[in-house]
């Protein structure tokens, strides 16, 4: 039993067994034991506050696609100032999305998903003015009626000042 106790993940092979009782019967066994595999979450950036979050489900090998899957977890309370998460890298290079599902298949050992980061661009209109488009068009209106008052004024005055 000690085998068990020291291999934390994935299957133990060819785990021997063997008891007897006070008849001086004795029997032996030879088991595979399967045991789980936990996911963690991790984050390798530097500039990076809170935490990731924690998955306490045990998942076991995946007879098939379709059990025990594991479904990804969002940024937990990860920030990461002008970026965003856009999703867990596995130690093959998979990236996987939040709420994305994915069978552990063979569990050896635990499943390691690492943070992916992508810069959040720039609005368009940040590139051009760097005025926010709010949609008030009521200045602009002013500003229109005020030139066309001035030039009415002024076309005015040049008429009067010609009799």
């Amino acid at each position: 039993m000690d085998l068990l106790h020291q291999k934390k993940t994935g299957a133990v092979e060819h785990l021997q067994m063997k008891t007897s009782n006070t008849l001086g019967d004795t029997v032996t066994g030879e088991l595979r034991v399967f045991v789980y595999s936990n996911v963690i979450y991790k984050n390798d950036e530097s500039n990076v506050s809170g935490n990731a979050p924690v998955d306490s489900k045990k998942y076991y090998p995946s007879a098939s696609e379709d059990t025990d899957k594991v479904t990804v977890m969002n940024a937990g309370t990860l920030k990461k100032s002008g970026y965003q998460l856009v999703g867990w890298k596995d130690e093959s290079g998979k990236v996987y999305k939040p709420g994305d599902k994915f069978a552990t298949g063979d569990v050896k050992t635990d499943t390691v998903l690492t943070a992916v980061w992508e810069k959040i661009p720039l609005s368009k209109t940040a590139k051009t003015n760097n005025k926010p488009n709010t949609g008030d068009t009521n200045s602009q209106v002013i500003y229109i009626a005020i030139m066309i008052s001035a030039a009415a004024l002024i076309l005015a005055s040049y008429k009067c000042s010609k009799k």
